[in-house]
């Protein structure tokens, strides 16, 4: 008669005991539970005569003591387990380092997980899902990685909900960028200060940037055009102030002549006050600046008369 946890070598021809699976045989003798993270697959004639425990494959353990098969082995944290198939019909596991942008948290026989899109770790073997995060050049947005927006930037692993903003004024060539020093070209109405390259300053007035570009300078307006504000992003915005115009065939704008106004910045040629109205000056910019000269009157459907 046996002792629970042992039984008879099935060999035919011994009388020795051997230790049940999930039990492994210590060195009095005496078959005892099997260590936590190892199995026993309890003692054999062939597999096993010494009734010794068994490692699980690298990367695997068991979570409880007595265990009794290979299929007990589950992954240690940052691990996943694979299975394989062998020509004589039985299958092995193996444990795998989980990849970058991978995790697996233990304790399970899954392989690993992908990190969520656009999202990777530091290094391999992560074993948490709080390990996958944004890469530099990117932000974290609702648990996926997205690139940074032109104009800002990030330098590393982050969990960031935005990336770093450049300086006012200044910009960066794409999305995605992952250093300050991509922050280098001003944007339109802008120039890069020539002694800080940090520094963005807006367009004085009449002149204008109408590109993205590591620029150092505003162009001036042509035909002594003005601009209404600071930081003009194109000449469209120069223009002839009220008061002034650009005659055909001028090579700058010029007041309007007496007897004639101009009231909004714009293109356009200036207006004739009317037959025999005159203007105090040149450059006026109001039709009410157009007088009725002394010694004259107005009459509703004629040119004025000398009275």
């Amino acid at each position: 008669m046996y002792t629970l946890g042992y039984r008879l070598r099935r060999d035919g021809i011994s009388k020795t005991c051997d230790c049940a699976p999930g039990l492994a045989m210590d060195a009095n003798k005496n078959c005892q539970p099997c260590s936590k993270g190892k199995f026993c697959l309890g003692g054999d004639a062939t597999v096993n005569p010494t009734n010794a425990e068994s490692t699980c494959p690298d990367g695997l353990e068991t979570t409880f003591a007595g265990a009794k098969s290979q299929a007990q082995c589950f992954t240690k944290p940052g691990y996943g387990r694979t299975a394989a198939k062998g020509s004589d019909g039985k299958v092995s596991l193996a444990g795998v380092v989980c990849d970058i942008a991978t995790y697996n948290v233990g304790s399970n026989t899954a392989g690993c997980q992908k990190c969520g899109a656009g999202l990777t770790t530091a290094t391999n073997g992560s074993d948490s899902a709080s390990d996958c995060q944004a890469p530099a050049g990117s932000y974290m947005d609702k648990g996926i990685g997205k690139l940074c927006q032109k104009g800002t930037y990030s330098t590393a692993l982050n969990t960031n909900a935005n990336c770093i903003p450049c300086p006012d004024g200044i910009t960066t060539a794409a999305e995605g960028s992952t250093a300050a020093a991509a922050c280098s070209l001003a944007l339109k109405g802008y120039y890069i200060d020539s002694i800080n390259s940090t520094n963005a300053i807006k367009c004085p007035l009449d002149t204008y940037q109408d590109q993205e570009a590591a620029v150092t300078s505003c162009t001036p307006c042509d035909h002594a055009w003005k601009t209404k504000e600071t930081g003009a992003t194109g000449p469209a915005l120069c223009l002839a102030p009220p008061g002034f115009e650009l005659k055909d065939g001028a090579t700058n704008i010029t007041a309007c002549a007496a007897g004639s106004y101009k009231a909004d910045w714009n293109r356009n040629p200036c207006v004739e006050c009317g037959t025999g109205l005159i203007t105090k000056e040149a450059g006026s910019v109001s039709k009410d600046a157009c007088l009725v000269p002394a010694g004259y009157g107005l009459t509703s459907l004629s040119p004025m008369q000398s009275l």
